[in-house]
């Protein structure tokens, strides 16, 4: 793989990184404002409109986001910026119309949806306060994707990840103490994403340049034909993802939900440095298609390998000390989650396993594979929450996402050889688990023989202690090579800082 290509990947993914761990800290603090404010049934009303705004959203959303990313990256390769414009506009000439219908379709049905499937009215007025972000959302993912298709992350992070994540959490917060409750949080979220629309369309419009006076060469039947596919996998997919939640609604409690979408979240972290590269993945790998100099299989295993080694140390923790972990974020009613917690870690620390496999099929446009395995993990997540749930609860919930999840990556690494004979793996895959050995007999074993039921405060003290044993295990294993000298010192060329990137490859390769 070239540097030019590496720098690109780690410039993206150092400040996706960035913006994603003060994403995620804003987020969790958002939820835990919720969940111990308003206590968890509260918090499962909102998670199940949240369910029911991302259902309308990505229909909304129409798969442009996908598009964009793709066909500017494209239309930057050949350099046609009056086909970039084109794309730009063609995407808000398709997607505004339909989101506008949606959020239509979303305040008139709330009522039903409350009433009739979940039997919960106090969920009525919390799905009309949200019906009015996806019209929002589609200018926030239409401007976010054109950022991203010129691999501009700082913009993601300033706007979408840190402003608006600020702008919800402190809006949210103003309309608790004002007595509005859970419908003050859903207040919250629409606010922080109104300004976050406006603010990364500023900048999206910034690497477009004038509209007025230029050459728009508009392609609003390529970008459609080429994103109506992931419309349908991406409705599908998200069906996926919130089929546990909206299932457990149905069959049990909006208790069960809070204490579901605790869990479920927290797990979600091991993906953190998955999501951080993954920005970047598409755009980059569209690249290496259009350009015959660079290898695709070079991308995917480096790309795989740095996200596992980062993810790993989370996972283990996560399931080790699932208990702790809910209770420092959450509190101690939420602990009753700590199975499905470790569950669904499982599941997820899979996918980190196997790499950006998706972003693959999409890079060489086969987003009709993507559709087709969609559909199916649909159907089998679907018959095993509905036989799971109403016998083993969340359990049985977190059972058929971690199923689900090893299921569509198994199909994924599959199709990937089958079509490009490549896969994310390489004979150093096993170092990150070997170096977490060491780190996980000593800590674990020493909090079990000190106290009879862990505190929660000690994972704090002891994760940082897992961290070092693992870095100097890493070390030692030789995880960290050669090659990966581009990526190291990318990360503090950043901060004008590579003369001590230097210094810091020199000790961490052996």
């Amino acid at each position: 793989m070239s540097n030019r290509t590496l720098n690109i990947l780690v410039k993206g993914a150092g400040l996706a990184a960035l913006g994603m761990v003060i994403s995620k800290f804003l987020s969790y603090l958002y939820r835990a404002v919720v969940a111990r404010m308003i206590g968890p049934e509260a918090y499962g009303q909102l998670s199940l409109a949240l369910m029911v705004l991302n259902v309308v959203g990505v229909i909304a959303y129409l798969g442009l986001d996908t598009g964009m990313q793709k066909f500017i990256a494209k239309y930057r390769e050949k350099n046609e910026p009056s086909s970039i414009r084109g794309t730009f506009l063609s995407a808000f000439h398709i997607g505004i119309p339909v989101a506008l219908t949606m959020s239509a379709i979303m305040f008139l049905s709330a009522d039903f949806v409350a009433m009739n499937i979940f039997e919960s009215p106090e969920l009525a007025p919390l799905i009309k306060v949200l019906a009015f972000v996806p019209p929002f959302g589609v200018v926030s993912q239409i401007s976010l994707s054109t950022t991203l298709g010129f691999e501009k992350m700082k913009y993601r992070v300033l706007t979408k990840q840190v402003f608006q994540n600020i702008v919800q959490l402190l809006a949210t917060v103003g309309f608790i103490y004002m007595g509005y409750g859970v419908v003050g949080a859903a207040g919250g979220w629409l606010v922080g994403t109104v300004l976050g629309a406006f603010a990364i369309l500023y900048f999206a419009w910034k690497l477009i340049g004038p509209l007025k006076g230029t050459t728009r060469d508009y392609n609003h039947h390529e970008l459609f034909n080429y994103s109506f596919p992931l419309l349908l996998s991406g409705v599908i997919g998200t069906l996926l993802g919130m089929a546990d939640t909206a299932l457990i609604g149905y069959f049990m409690d909006d208790a069960s939900v809070g204490f579901y979408n605790a869990a479920l979240p927290i797990a979600a972290l091991i993906l953190l440095p998955y999501s951080a590269f993954s920005g970047l993945a598409l755009p980059s790998m569209s690249r290496v298609v259009e350009s015959e100099e660079l290898e695709l299989s070079s991308v995917l295993k480096t790309l795989t390998r740095w996200t596992f080694l980062v993810s790993f140390p989370a996972a283990v923790l996560m399931i080790l000390f699932s208990e702790q972990v809910l209770h420092l974020l959450f509190g101690r009613e939420y602990t009753v989650a700590s199975t499905a917690l470790i569950i669904l870690s499982l599941g997820y620390m899979f996918s980190t396993a196997v790499g950006h496999l998706g972003k693959v099929i999409k890079a060489i446009g086969r987003t009709e594979i993507i559709f087709r395995n969609t559909v199916g993990n649909l159907f089998l997540n679907i018959i095993l929450n509905v036989i799971l749930i109403p016998r083993y609860g969340i359990v049985g919930a977190a059972i058929a996402t971690a199923v689900s999840t090893v299921f569509v990556n198994t199909l994924l690494l599959i199709e990937t050889y089958y079509f490009e004979r490549t896969h994310p793996f390489s004979r150093h895959n096993w170092k990150p688990v070997a170096a977490a050995i060491p780190g996980v007999i000593l800590i674990y074993f020493a909090l079990e023989t000190l106290y009879t039921t862990v505190p929660f405060w000690t994972l704090v003290p002891g994760g940082i202690a897992f961290g070092v044993i693992y870095l100097l295990a890493v070390i030692g294993l030789g995880a960290v090579r050669e090659e990966d000298r581009d990526i190291i010192v990318g990360g503090f060329r950043m901060i004008n800082q590579e003369e001590l990137g230097e210094k810091v490859a020199d000790l961490l390769i052996r």
